[in-house]
């Protein structure tokens, strides 16, 4: 996705490849309410503040997807929506989601594994 650096007509880009190499930054920022202005070209415009907070977000969220198809092929997949359904650990500011799902994921499957072999 083409960015636009307001102050200084920079151009950057935001990337937030999948496994397939598509770039999804255009509909996640979209879908976030995260464009609000275009320049004549098309290109989204943004200060260099939001461009830094875009990719410190995206780059947790692509974090976020690794660690959860690690806790999938370890635990399967309807046991990971299960966690995510239950706590409700996407119910969060979009900043936050990364570290919610973490929490939840490890208190779900690690923390209940610990306690029960401390009992023993």
């Amino acid at each position: 996705m083409d960015i636009k650096i307001r102050e200084t007509g920079e151009e950057r880009t935001l990337e937030y490849r999948d496994a397939n190499g598509i770039n999804w930054a255009a509909d996640f920022v979209g879908n976030s309410s995260g464009i609000n202005e275009t320049d004549d070209d098309g290109r989204v415009v943004m200060s260099a503040s939001d461009y830094t907070w875009w990719t410190d977000t995206i780059q947790a969220h692509m974090r976020l997807d690794a660690e959860l198809d690690e806790y999938r092929d370890r635990c399967g997949s309807t046991a990971v929506q299960s966690c995510l359904d239950t706590t409700h650990a996407y119910d969060c500011d979009l900043e936050d989601v990364p570290a919610s799902v973490h929490r939840a994921l490890e208190q779900w499957f690690i923390e209940p594994s610990a306690a029960a072999a401390a009992s023993k």
